[in-house]
């Protein structure tokens, strides 16, 4: 039996009816999913450590994609970073090693023997009548369809997906969600190469759902058209996309 482990994390943020000012900043939401050999997990892990070793990050903290625009938007506005923000263990680094750091970590897919990314996205610009636990289902569907569809040339693999858990509410609707779906799909009616139960974790404590948090990071980027978001997906992404 083959294993594998598919994390999966969100950028953006989608709300029922979206004001204005929500759509300025939440133009999409979307969520990334990263599908690997379940073998190559510890090296993934190791390189990781390696290049926050290389780059002075702590290795008891997670680095989000959003730091990166926090730390540089306090600096240029010569903002004092207080201790009660997520990236106050920063505050002294320069963003652009911090944008390094992640560009690393993302190069390291091409490194694995196996590697897919799959994206799903809504975008927040069409009329929103959906409540968002409604939307994360869809979400989370597309996703197992997917990984269903990609593993489905040998019996014996086995998917394992890991997602990022979100609110009490939201984790509970998912879980429930993910059941329903698993035992009564629509598109596909036997999920035969994924695990019949949603895991959910601490991005902190992931490796695979930090590298899912700049996955999408990044596909947001580009879909906002920021120069950086077009360099990684050109570079090290788009070839591990599953289209």
């Amino acid at each position: 039996m083959t294993i594998f482990f598919a994390f999966s994390d969100e950028s953006g943020s989608y709300e029922f009816k979206p004001n204005d000012s929500h759509l300025k900043a939440h133009r999409y939401y979307l969520r990334s999913t990263v599908l690997i050999n379940a073998n190559e997990w510890k090296f993934l892990k190791q390189q990781m450590t390696e290049i926050l070793t290389k780059y002075n990050l702590p290795l008891d903290k997670e680095i989000k994609w959003s730091y990166i625009w926090s730390l540089r938007t306090s600096i240029r506005n010569k903002q004092e970073i207080k201790e009660d923000k997520d990236f106050y263990f920063i505050k002294d680094k320069n963003p652009e090693d911090i944008e390094n750091y992640v560009t690393e970590v993302i190069s390291v897919l091409k490194k694995l023997k196996y590697c897919k990314v799959i994206y799903t996205v809504t975008d927040n610009t069409e009329q929103n009548t959906y409540e968002k636990d409604k939307i994360l289902v869809f979400h989370i569907e597309e996703i197992m369809q997917r990984i269903e569809m990609e593993l489905q040339s040998d019996d014996e693999n086995l998917a394992v997906l890991f997602i990022d858990a979100l609110s009490a509410k939201d984790d509970k609707n998912l879980r429930g969600a993910y059941s329903k779906i698993y035992k009564n799909g629509d598109f596909i009616k036997n999920y035969n190469h994924i695990k019949d139960s949603l895991n959910l974790e601490l991005s902190h404590q992931s490796t695979g759902l930090q590298v899912a948090d700049y996955l999408a990071g990044a596909f947001f980027s580009l879909l906002t058209e920021r120069p950086l978001g077009k360099k990684l997906f050109k570079k090290y992404i788009f070839d591990f996309i599953r289209k």
